[in-house]
């Protein structure tokens, strides 16, 4: 051949040969790319069997996705059942109808570049047509004028999560619902404590000032009832003198002596102021006495007619030795402006009475008794520490079943106990509107009682809380909490009625009573039960 001959090759003869050249490099750069492309194949494929994630590649411009065998298994399809490539339409058909509005949602906002990726939950329906909640995570490309052109991602079978996390959630919801039971159990367990120890209390009380009045009656009613001989024997006396003195003008040296030494006129005017004192101090004791017995004397089973404003003036009486000025010895006075005295003059608590026209009423008289009791002792602490003028108010009226009851708005606006109203109820109504105004129509005539002191008042944390049972704000030993929380259940659950608290800290606090004219039997049996 002519390639073999000893002549020279010509320019035809090295263009054939480039040209044989070119394509043998070109055909080994061919086969090292394919073989390159073949291991990435590989390990996509190797990535692809060994996560356990399904891959999707979607192309936005044609709306068709690759996705991978993994996919199509969470599904539970197997690899030739569907094929590599889909329309993206047949992915979201799968996706649960509550879902699919926070799933496109989520997938816009990415595409819209508001957020970094995309990653959203949802239950995806299977072959089965069971459900089952998968996790998709995705990133966009977008081209050059910014408008999204590919996506690929991720989806993980998330069901065993979901299932743990239900689980849990129903386990924390059980215990949720035995921590409610518990406390209502606790609830349950103090109101009977509470009821109990009332019962013990009253019953305590009760037979203790019974023994009480009737002990010092008998000797209160024997001094009284001498004292009317007294009176006799002293003028019998008085007038045997005056009849000597007459019978005998000049006695002797001796009666004389004495009758000057006795001065017997200021005898006579006073033995009439000692009898007179004496008279009044019997009668005081009486009237205390009787007081004791009308607190403890009505059964605690029974309903009793009573008058209200007799029920609170026998509480006051039997108050009143804490209402009047006393001298305190410096160490029972903690407050640093009194330290170094030896006694100190305590101010006497006024009270006033603005008592309306009240009809008697049907109630449990001893247990109301118990109320006011511990109402009025409570207002008479909150002025241990105020100086003068320290006043307590205590404001009754009748309600009509017609009217409209908005207890804590009706009064005129410039009253100084409307305006710590208005303030407590503004104040309160940050957590609940409804209190500001609250209005009910009364199914009976009611009475309302209003007991107001001008002392230091109370916050709103301790007002929230001050008729739970065992709360209180005294010292260790100096109450057991339970006197409000037992007055609320005397009211609110013997009675029907209502018990409220008001106070601002600094200007005073007012509680208001309401209690229905009558107190209805079979009600009360009900509660009881």
């Amino acid at each position: 051949m002519a390639l073999f001959t000893r002549h020279h090759p010509t320019e035809i003869i090295l263009q054939a040969m480039a040209s044989i050249a070119n394509s043998i490099a070109v055909g080994i750069d061919r086969f090292w790319t394919e073989e390159e492309l073949r291991k990435s194949e590989e390990r996509w494929q190797l990535a692809l069997q060994g996560n356990n994630d399904g891959i999707w590649d979607w192309n936005i411009q044609t709306n068709e996705a690759f996705i991978s065998s993994r996919n199509k298994k969470i599904l539970g399809y197997e690899d030739e059942e569907i094929g590599n490539y889909v329309h993206v339409h047949n992915w979201t058909s799968h996706i649960h109808p509550d879902d699919i509005g926070w799933v496109k949602a989520a997938m816009q906002d990415h595409l819209n570049q508001k957020t970094p990726y995309y990653a959203v939950e949802y239950r995806v329906r299977c072959k089965d047509n069971h459900y089952k909640w998968v996790l998709s995570r995705g990133q966009a490309l977008w081209d050059e004028q910014g408008q999204p052109v590919r996506m690929v991602g991720s989806i993980t079978d998330i069901s065993d999560r979901k299932i743990a996390e239900d689980a849990l959630r129903q386990s924390e919801a059980r215990e949720r619902e035995k921590a409610t039971q518990l406390e209502q159990i606790l609830s349950e367990l103090q109101h009977t404590q509470t009821q109990l120890i009332h019962t013990e209390k009253m019953s305590s009380l009760g037979q203790m000032l019974a023994g009480i009045a009737h002990e010092i009656n008998n000797p209160v009613s024997f001094i009284y009832g001498n004292l009317i001989h007294a009176k006799t024997y002293f003028r019998d006396l008085l007038q045997v003198i005056e009849t000597y003195q007459q019978a005998y003008p000049n006695p002797t040296p001796m009666i004389e002596k004495i009758v000057e030494e006795t001065d017997l006129k200021f005898v006579v005017e006073d033995w009439q102021k000692l009898i007179h004192s004496m008279e009044v101090g019997a009668k005081r004791i009486h009237e205390i006495v009787r007081s004791l017995q009308l607190f403890c004397r009505q059964s605690e089973s029974d309903l009793n007619t009573v008058d209200i404003h007799e029920a609170i003036d026998n509480t006051l009486l039997i108050l009143q030795h804490r209402l009047k000025a006393q001298n305190l010895s410096a160490c029972d006075i903690s407050s640093p402006s009194v330290a170094g005295c030896d006694t100190v003059l305590h101010p006497y608590i006024e009270v006033i009475k603005d008592y309306g026209q009240l009809p008697k009423i049907t109630c449990y008289a001893s247990q109301l008794n118990q109320v006011f009791m511990n109402l009025l002792s409570n207002a008479i602490d909150a002025l241990q520490t105020k100086p003068c003028p320290r006043v307590i108010t205590i404001h009754t009226e009748v309600r009509s079943e017609s009217s409209v009851l908005n207890p804590e708005l009706e009064e005129p606006l410039h009253t100084q106990r409307s305006k710590l109203k208005i303030l407590s109820l503004a104040r309160r109504s940050r957590k609940d509107s409804s209190q500001l105004v609250h209005t009910k129509t009364q199914n009976s005539p009611s009475v309302i009682i209003r007991i107001s002191d001008n002392g230091t008042g109370i916050s709103e944390d301790v007002c929230q809380q001050i008729f739970d049972p065992f709360f209180t704000t005294k010292p260790v030993g100096s109450g057991t909490g339970l006197g409000l929380a037992i007055s609320y259940q005397i009211v609110v659950e013997k009675h029907g009625g209502q018990l409220s608290c008001v106070s601002i800290p600094g200007q005073g606090t007012e509680f208001i009573v309401e209690i229905p004219c009558t107190v209805q039997p079979c009600q009360i049996k009900m509660d009881e039960g």
